[in-house]
């Protein structure tokens, strides 16, 4: 491990003890100044995966609020989003 990865990881270790795992990657990544993706693969490599916080994705388009084609037909795209 370089000596960077090894500050990162420290720094996640104490943000994640300090806040009881009250944290999310958004949060680990703006405390230690790396992307999140390294703080995930971080994370995973020492098997912290459990310490902090998912956000849930609030504002997501989901398939639930897709309204079925009544005539069965397929509609093309310039219907969909006109």
């Amino acid at each position: 491990m370089t000596a960077r990865i090894e500050r990162i990881a420290y720094q996640i270790w104490w943000l994640t003890r300090e806040t009881a795992g009250d944290c999310t990657l958004v949060d680990l990544a703006a405390f230690t100044g790396a992307s999140p993706a390294t703080c995930r693969n971080i994370c995973m490599t020492r098997g912290w995966g459990h310490r902090y916080r998912r956000q849930a994705l609030a504002g997501r388009w989901r398939a639930s609020n897709a309204t079925p084609c009544q005539s069965g037909r397929v509609r093309d795209l310039t219907e969909v989003f006109a």
